[in-house]
């Protein structure tokens, strides 16, 4: 079925740790996609770094326990400490969608709860499957982000891309 994974850093080398996430999705599924990288305002503490942002989809054939587990295994290769809600992060990886799939429980709620509201997922999300819809509703996720703020982020990189077995991304190019 089809996986869609948020994927946001802002601590340290936020466009290599985007490229190491996207290496290690590679690697739990070679079918994949990844949005532009958004650079957006942080959630939470003002003393955070501005975050890079984007989404990937890829295929997955397991269940939604077994999904996690494995984000939350590259998420720790590449060095993520979990210790305050909302504080600087070398990666972030959640499941935005997999599938059709509803649940909730203690450690894990599908769709993301937080989809609705937040722009620097729908955007991303809605780049690479624009015609999304929550699997609970069946509402469009397009009508949830024209419902937002349109500030507080900028399209910093192209598409990350696998070349010659390593993966890049270029700047994207400003319009000011």
């Amino acid at each position: 079925m089809k996986a869609f994974i948020g994927i946001g850093s802002n601590d340290g080398d936020r466009s290599g740790a985007v490229l190491k996430a996207a290496a290690g999705l590679h690697e739990l599924s070679p079918h994949l996609l990844i949005s532009q990288v958004y650079e957006t305002e942080p959630m939470g503490p003002e003393s955070n770094l501005p975050y890079l942002n984007c989404a990937a989809k890829l295929r997955w054939n397991g269940s939604p326990r077994a999904l996690l587990n494995s984000l939350q295994s590259v998420e720790k290769l590449m060095g993520r400490r979990r210790t305050t809600v909302w504080g600087e992060r070398v990666i972030d990886l959640d499941i935005l969608l997999l599938g059709d799939v509803t649940m909730s429980d203690l450690s894990m709620t599908l769709p993301h709860p937080l989809i609705e509201r937040r722009a620097f997922v729908l955007l991303p999300l809605l780049e690479i499957a624009p015609n999304a819809r929550s699997p609970k509703t069946d509402t469009p996720y397009s009508s949830f982000l024209r419902r937002l703020p349109a500030q507080g982020w900028r399209v910093a990189y192209n598409s990350p891309k696998l070349v010659r077995g390593r993966w890049v991304m270029r700047e994207a190019r400003s319009d000011a």
